[in-house]
């Protein structure tokens, strides 16, 4: 992997992130603790930095990196922030890892390959932890679902209507999560990052005249309420990041109208597409961070899709699936370019059965997964930043997970939850 390094003044950092914001492509996020340390230790402290995915500053290359780290908790005096990837030996920006600090690179093709198969690292290394004292992958802002270690990995997570109570294993290390959320009623889907720090937060939604939605920040563990939405007009659940900060917005759609809470600054944002019995499927297509509005329309038996890019506000049509498909709504992205790909699921002789449309090359990609009475639970269960087919099955009172893992075709299989849990 080439890479072209340079650390920027702060006169010049301001500059050039003018210079750049319009081209700005798209946004990852590393969120470093001690669970991700091979092994895992039990340290309190914590960085964030967000990476900016930019065009080259040498033409040559694929595109240039801008790291920015956002600070956490404080660290103990010659503590040190190194960036680290495949092929490369491990960079050092050269400011504490609780400061905020810029640095920049390029890197060729197979360094943006390995950037979207989360193969950069940031690590911290400390006086009490020479080999690295917190350590985070560096992923895709809200790049799959149910990631509550932010270490770019969806975990093993089932909700308990009994008790309203989220139970989840980390993939990082092992670690057994219970928090209560909710009230019975209240709707549960894949836990998405509203806070912007690479981890998902626990949130519910209770449907009613005024939507009510939960949601607990990782960053501060405080409970937010939000009135969004109305039961009485139809509305539809429609959270994404349609502003491009990295942050899931509040968001519903009412019949071709959206209404949404931009989280960069709070405002609202009225747009209109679609319209009376569409359903909302907005999700990156142009891979530029900013979810794209989509409509998924049934016409003459078959599954249509509308989008309107962020990018050009150029209109996309796409006849995808057949109109008694169940489809995802939510982001999936099967080939790992950092698209979001089409997906209906089809129940077809017993058998859950996926129908994807690549967006790399438009190619149909079908994987037979689960039976028919499965529950799906799509995510980025092995971390190399494709989507894994998954779901869940009851099982002799226990809910078992039967995911397909992208990184090598194998299937992995575990046992968590009751059988009532989702």
């Amino acid at each position: 992997m080439r890479v072209h390094c340079r650390l920027l003044p702060s006169i010049f950092i301001l500059i050039a992130g003018f210079a750049t914001a319009s081209l700005a492509q798209q946004k990852y996020v590393a969120f470093a603790s001690g669970s991700q340390v091979q092994p895992p230790n039990a340290s309190a402290r914590w960085i964030v930095v967000d990476v900016q995915v930019n065009p080259p500053a040498i033409p040559t290359n694929a595109a240039n990196l801008v790291f920015h780290g956002r600070g956490g908790t404080p660290f103990p005096a010659n503590s040190d922030t190194l960036i680290c990837g495949q092929g490369i030996a491990c960079f050092h920006p050269g400011f504490p890892p609780d400061s905020s600090w810029v640095a920049t690179f390029d890197i060729d093709a197979s360094g943006l390959a390995f950037l979207r198969r989360n193969g950069f690292r940031i690590v911290v290394t400390t006086p009490g932890f020479p080999g690295g004292e917190v350590e985070g992958a560096v992923h895709l802002t809200n790049g799959t679902y149910n990631d509550y270690d932010g270490d770019g990995r969806t975990d093993v997570q089932v909700y308990r209507t009994s008790n309203n109570t989220f139970y989840a294993l980390k993939s990082s290390n092992g670690e057994f999560i219970a928090r209560q959320l909710g009230q019975p009623g209240d709707s549960v889907s894949l836990t998405v990052d509203f806070d912007g720090d690479g981890r998902s937060d626990f949130s519910t939604a209770r449907y009613n005249a005024e939507v009510l939605w939960r949601i607990i920040p990782s960053l501060t563990n405080v409970l937010q309420e939000t009135r969004w939405g109305s039961s009485t007009l139809g509305d539809f659940f429609a959270a994404a990041d349609y502003d491009g900060d990295g942050k899931m917005d509040i968001a519903v759609f009412r019949a071709g109208v959206w209404h949404i809470i931009r989280s960069l600054d709070g405002t609202y944002r009225q747009d209109y597409w679609g319209t009376s019995g569409d359903a909302p499927a907005a999700a990156d297509f142009d891979r530029d961070n900013i979810a794209d509005l989509t409509v998924a329309r049934s016409e003459g038996g078959q599954r249509v899709w509308y989008t309107r890019l962020s990018t050009s506000g150029a209109m996309n049509v796409t006849a995808w699936g057949l109109s008694s498909d169940a489809f995802f709504t939510g982001r999936s992205d099967f080939d790992g370019d950092a698209i979001a790909d089409l997906l209906v699921i089809r129940n077809e002789s017993g058998q859950r059965v996926f129908y994807i449309r690549r967006s790399s090359d438009g190619a149909l990609q079908v994987i037979p997964w689960g039976l028919s009475s499965d529950v799906v639970k799509l995510g980025d269960y092995d971390g190399d930043g494709k989507t894994d087919p998954a779901v869940t099955r009851a099982v002799n009172g226990q809910r078992i997970f039967y995911i397909l893992q992208s990184s090598n075709g194998q299937p992995r299989y575990e046992t968590f939850g009751l059988a009532g849990d989702f």
